[in-house]
């Protein structure tokens, strides 16, 4: 099988994380067997790169032959959707669906019109995956996909925490808490996170405050072995990664109830589901870095899995094949 994947977001040298479970889709992809190439729409300004893109879709077609296009994101399978050669199949991740969250913790006007695209491709489209049932839910369509991105569990794997701390330069005697997402990203709540850790810190006096951004994969792992516990407030989400990578690491994760996330940790001793609330994110995170310890959270994950997540997608994409199929008319002769 050959698939195009379309995407709008890819890692840069610049930021290594852009678009990271992308690539680790494509890396998945292509270690089962499926021949992949990647169109990534790159631009100076959103009009022009899609408007550049629709060019560049068609180049990609007429020299290359294709069993699937797997759009990652609406705009991109809006993109995709402009041709019938080939069927689509549309990743929704979470605020292409659910809309944008503004600094206000509230959704943006834009996100009205996401949420009605999205809507509206899921019904065009061959097929459409979704990270959550909260997102399925939101779909005209019931024969949507639940396909949470996967994650790469021999590259996030527990180490010795005294061994990442070395690795990283951190002190072998500090507590650590660690931020792990864009902090210009409101719907992140880093705000929110830094007036729990000013709580804390007048507990801990040993504590200091991890934010990490765009840092490669590889590093990333290690931050979340050196690290005592992951806050993760966010107003929205799909299904996210790093909640998933943070579990691989048996590394304790106090997060909002925001898409899967209570599925996936909330059943995992040493990890908290909670109201977005100062005074209880506050006391959770106490309770863990007063004895820090790790959790058993990896054995919950295993459901994320490169080869779990590809058997997923082989349904899609055969299901997406048949009703392309299926749509054609019948030639005439």
């Amino acid at each position: 099988m050959k698939v195009l994947i379309v995407t709008a977001l890819y890692p840069r040298p610049e930021n290594p994380a852009w678009g990271a479970f992308v690539r680790a889709q494509e890396e998945t992809l292509a270690q089962f067997g499926v021949h992949t190439d990647v169109m990534v729409i790159n631009g100076t300004s959103s009009l022009q790169k899609y408007w550049k893109s629709l060019f560049d879709l068609r180049k990609w077609l007429n020299h290359g032959t294709y069993d699937v296009i797997h759009a990652h994101y609406n705009y991109p399978a809006l993109i995709a959707r402009t041709q019938h050669r080939v069927p689509v199949v549309m990743t929704l991740h979470g605020s292409d669906l659910q809309g944008r969250i503004g600094a206000d913790g509230t959704h943006e006007a834009i996100s009205v019109l996401d949420k009605w695209l999205s809507q509206f491709l899921s019904l065009t489209c061959e097929g459409t995956t979704v990270q959550s049932k909260l997102m399925q839910g939101m779909l005209p369509r019931n024969d949507s996909f639940i396909v949470p991105m996967e994650i790469d569990l021999d590259l996030f794997h527990p180490m010795e925490r005294q061994a990442a701390r070395q690795q990283l330069g951190l002190d072998p005697d500090r507590r650590y808490l660690l931020f792990a997402a864009n902090p210009q990203e409101a719907r992140k709540g880093f705000p929110f996170s830094g007036a729990v850790y000013e709580r804390l810190k007048q507990r801990f006096r040993d504590l200091d405050f991890l934010v990490v951004y765009k840092e490669p994969q590889q590093r990333l792992m290690l931050y979340l072995n050196a690290s005592d516990a992951l806050i993760f407030p966010s107003y929205q989400e799909g299904s996210p990664v790093v909640v998933k990578q943070s579990m691989a690491c048996n590394l304790p994760v106090v997060a909002t109830g925001v898409g899967d996330i209570p599925e996936m940790i909330g059943n995992t001793p040493g990890c908290a589901v909670c109201p977005r609330d100062v005074d209880v994110f506050t006391e959770e995170l106490a309770a863990i870095l007063e004895n820090p310890r790790r959790t058993n959270g990896r054995q919950d994950v295993q459901r994320f899995s490169r080869k779990a997540t590809f058997d997923k997608l082989m349904e899609v994409y055969t299901y997406a094949i048949e009703r392309f199929r299926a749509r054609r008319p019948i030639p005439t002769t």
